[in-house]
């Protein structure tokens, strides 16, 4: 990828001073769309994915259906097929009926809605990764792409610290498992199990509330009478089990400097299966709530909404977001309402306890993209005059 001095990132304020569609927030939307000039990014007839997180049962803070139609309808005008999809996080068949039962559907999008790995999450190729992964799979239908729109609505992650851009490739955009594996030996398992990090069971602890059983997405976990039992056959170490405990029943032991280096390989795996240019990020600084929408549930958002940011490279804009969103001012009655918020030590950092920046600042030197950033403001469409 070649390497610049700056990207060149377009950003649009969520406040709005005009009673007007096009100076709205999704008027600015498609002034953005415009400023990309995706006519010259993709081809008439060509394939287009839209990869964005479906959401999880009981997370209701996702980007607004309506944003997402806009993206899709102004490819169309470009002549291209765009299609919406998400690698399988949950089994597909549920991931499915999950987003469509929350908008997330071919008759609101008028495009079609699929796993990008197959309903089994087996569907994907194999492609070499950097000097701690090795290899990945890339779930097929983004891999045979020839480019791509990100969308990624901006949070928390348990493991990460922010869920941005580049979390959007490095954990979106790789399969749980290959055909053959189980969950433990697939990529996204060998992500988390990296190091050696293990979950820690204390059984004199555990009350049997049940919640590590619900939210794990293996359905690994059981309970005899000595506390919670974990198949280790195909646990994957996510650790979300430990992160709901509230007991000390799990634990999990931290990540090490080499998890966030492992972000970065993974990411860059994804982006060299496309052209240089031919991604297209766009971050969504709304309803920013603490925990990933992987998690069942939705906190309160830890600042106000900011707007909408875009551009080709995944590093900037999420240096960008992380800009941003440190220097607001963490919302009263949010986890974050007496942290002293900074762009040095963004809220997402501290509520979760992790340093996404390391993960950045290792992106930009294997050459995925660069720190440094330029914003344009986009203001809206003009207004139509009658």
């Amino acid at each position: 990828m070649v390497r610049r001095d700056y990207a060149k990132l377009y950003y649009a304020s969520a406040r709005t001073l005009h009673f007007d569609t096009g100076r709205s927030l999704q008027g600015k939307l498609k002034a953005i769309l415009r400023k990309l000039k995706l006519a010259s990014v993709f081809s008439e007839r060509e394939m287009v994915p839209i990869k964005m997180h479906l959401g999880n049962p009981g997370v209701h803070r996702t980007i607004p259906p309506l944003f997402v139609r806009e993206v899709v309808d102004e490819l169309k005008e470009v002549g291209a097929r765009p299609f919406v999809t998400d690698s399988a996080r949950l089994p597909g068949y549920v991931y499915l009926e999950h987003a469509y039962k929350s908008g997330y559907n071919p008759m609101t999008f008028g495009c079609p809605v699929t796993i990008a790995d197959g309903l089994a999450g087996n569907d994907s190729i194999k492609v070499k990764a950097g000097k701690h992964l090795k290899q990945l799979s890339i779930p097929s239908a983004i891999h045979d792409a020839k480019g791509m729109i990100v969308l990624t609505h901006v949070t928390g992650h348990v493991a990460y610290g922010y869920g941005g851009a580049l979390k959007n490739l490095a954990m979106g955009c790789i399969s749980q498992k290959c055909r053959g594996e189980n969950w433990r030996d697939g990529d996204r398992g060998r992500m988390h199990t990296f190091g050696g990090r293990e979950i820690q069971k204390f059984p004199a602890k555990c009350i049997h509330c049940g919640a590590c059983m619900e939210i794990c997405p293996t359905e690994s976990i059981s309970f005899a009478k000595k506390g919670v039992m974990i198949r280790k056959e195909t646990c994957f170490n996510c650790a979300r089990c430990a992160h709901v405990c509230k007991y000390g029943a799990l634990t999990v032991d931290e990540y090490g400097a080499d998890y966030y280096e492992v972000l970065a390989e993974a990411a860059k795996a994804v982006v060299k299966t496309f052209d240089d240019g031919r991604i297209i990020h766009i971050n969504f600084m709304l309803n920013m709530q603490p925990e990933c929408d992987c998690m069942p549930m939705c906190d309160t958002p830890v600042v106000q909404d900011l707007g909408i940011l875009a551009g080709t490279d995944c590093i900037a804009i999420d240096m960008a977001t992380l800009d941003l969103v440190g220097s607001a001012t963490p919302l009263p009655g949010s986890r974050a309402e007496d942290m002293t918020n900074s762009p040095e030590n963004d809220v997402f950092s501290q509520v979760n306890n992790r340093t996404p920046r390391v993960t950045l600042k290792y992106g930009a030197k294997i050459g995925i993209g660069t720190t440094n950033y330029k914003l344009t403001e986009v203001k809206g469409m003009p207004r139509k005059r009658k």
